[in-house]
């Protein structure tokens, strides 16, 4: 450990990281809120295992104590990803009558009946390709699997934190996509999502700008702040500089010609899965689910949140570590609750080209050009133009 670790090793902020988690977690769990603090608090909450595995194989460097504690943390991730991937899976799978059933003797009455054998099927099928998914992640854990790694990708196969950054990418990038693989459609195109109360819908967006605001504190954290870096270093490892005139105006060039560019990829990708019979993803079903967000106001926050939050997490994080091609796997997993297969290939390509554009600019520049990129599609979208 030398000197400028030592100097950028900051206990106090440590310690106060953990407490906001201990407070919102108490906040949720013993506090009735709601509105604003609820969202806030959820918020929190949604980075908080990363946050807590990230900083916890930061400090077992310092304190090999902490190894331990750190193992049981990435294999608790584990476990909330395959529980998350199985959870939206089973709703989208189970049919509305059965999730909205009240009276158990019903419910029994039509599995003993075989009215849903169908679905018990997808549901034995979605536990086990979960469960085989989880395991397969920790072939991370194997030094030989990472010195594989590093011959093509920036990683250390002798670091303890990129190890177990690893094993996490790997385990959600794996269970986000069995739901998709096992029904075939995405689980929030299914009815169920649907057909979610307005209130939830209109909530998601005050969700969003407490979850950008997250992503960007976890991300400083998970870069190294408190533990191996100061602030600014920190922001010089994630990319983010104050972007000048001129890469401002080609980060928005770069979105408006992405937009033509997927225009033709997304025909041609259609093209491909209407010849080969393959199903594509419902673009009505995708509007409706978005339709909280086909507001002026509304296509500002998901265009923001989606450009900064993914590119800052995604990009700036973790490209500088593993690479163009994992990253682009894990943000494009993370689009196939919403996406048919046709359209997690876009996302991983635009995914691909957000990569390019972060290697030879920056972070920023990636940043608003996704943002660019995704208000466009968003005011299209509102607005009912056919590109």
């Amino acid at each position: 450990m030398n000197t400028s670790d030592n100097d950028n090793f900051k206990p106090e902020g440590i310690i106060g990281v953990f407490a906001l988690f201990a407070i919102c977690a108490a906040v949720i769990f013993l506090i009735p809120v709601s509105g604003d603090a609820e969202s806030f608090v959820l918020s929190i909450l949604q980075v908080a295992p990363f946050v807590t595995l990230g900083m916890l194989a930061y400090l077992s460097e310092r304190f090999p104590g902490l190894k331990i504690p750190t193992y049981m943390c990435l294999f608790s991730l584990i476990g909330i990803s395959a529980l998350l991937a199985v959870g939206i899976g089973a709703v989208s799978i189970l049919p509305p009558e059965i999730i909205s059933a009240t009276d158990d003797a019903f419910i029994e009455a039509s599995i003993e009946a075989g009215a849903f054998n169908a679905e018990i099927l997808q549901l034995t099928l979605l536990f086990c390709l979960t469960v085989i998914a989880g395991l397969f992640s920790l072939v991370g854990l194997s030094t030989k699997f990472r010195e594989f790694l590093a011959r093509y990708i920036p990683i250390d196969p002798k670091s303890f934190p990129h190890k177990i950054a690893l094993v996490a990418i790997l385990a959600i990038t794996l269970t986000m996509v069995v739901p998709l693989l096992v029904t075939g459609a995405p689980p929030y195109l299914s009815e169920a999502f649907l057909n979610a109360p307005d209130q939830m819908m209109s909530d998601a967006i005050t969700l969003d700008i407490f979850t950008l605001l997250s992503m960007v504190l976890a991300s400083f954290l998970l870069a190294g702040l408190f533990t191996t870096r100061n602030l600014k270093d920190v922001a010089e490892r994630l990319g983010l500089v104050k972007p000048s005139g001129r890469e401002i105006l080609i980060a928005a060039g770069f979105g408006i010609l992405l937009v033509a560019l997927f225009t033709g990829i997304d025909h041609l990708i259609s093209f491909i899965w209407d010849y080969m019979g393959w199903a594509t993803t419902d673009s009505e079903a995708v509007n409706k689910l978005f339709a909280a967000y086909l507001t002026p106001v509304g296509i500002v926050v998901a265009a923001v949140c989606a450009g900064f939050g993914e590119e800052i997490a995604i990009r700036g994080l973790l490209q500088p570590k593993f690479g163009i091609i994992i990253p682009s796997l894990l943000f494009a997993a993370l689009h196939a609750f919403q996406y048919s297969w046709d359209g997690v290939l876009s996302v991983f390509i635009a995914g691909i080209i957000f990569a390019i554009i972060r290697s030879r600019y920056n972070t920023s520049v990636s940043a608003i050009t996704h943002t660019v990129y995704d208000f466009i599609l968003f005011f299209v979208i509102m607005t009912g133009i056919s590109i």
